[in-house]
């Protein structure tokens, strides 16, 4: 069994915390701020590498997974609100819209984790 299909086993909660956790990786390692759209779009990248002729994805090839692009607004928009109440992110309103940033805590917390999604997925970010 490879690492992906490995990865494939466990199981993923789908809720907001884990986009959050995805967004803080995303923001991390750019180290530049993002509107939710453009984090939403990341994500989708990040998790379905395979469309994109690339490395297999991290999350299942589900039918129709692309409708998530339409559907995660939500879910991200909450998983941000944790990372803000916790410092992790900050929000700035600009002339184009609100973005998300990183803080100086941001890098070093994603750091800390050393799973095998966390490993796959900050080398997909990179």
């Amino acid at each position: 069994m490879t690492e992906i299909e490995d990865l494939h086993e466990q199981t993923f909660l789908n809720q907001s915390f884990e986009h959050a956790l995805r967004a803080l990786f995303q923001l991390a390692i750019s180290g530049r701020p993002s509107t939710l759209e453009r984090i939403i779009w990341l994500d989708y990248l990040a998790i379905h590498t395979k469309d994109i002729d690339g490395p297999d994805s991290l999350h299942p090839e589900v039918p129709y997974r692309a409708s998530q692009l339409l559907i995660k607004h939500e879910v991200m928009r909450n998983g941000l609100h944790q990372l803000l109440a916790k410092e992790l992110v900050s929000i700035a309103f600009e002339h184009s819209g609100v973005l998300y940033q990183p803080t100086a805590i941001s890098e070093p917390f994603a750091r800390t984790f050393q799973s095998k999604y966390a490993r796959t997925l900050r080398s997909r970010l990179e």
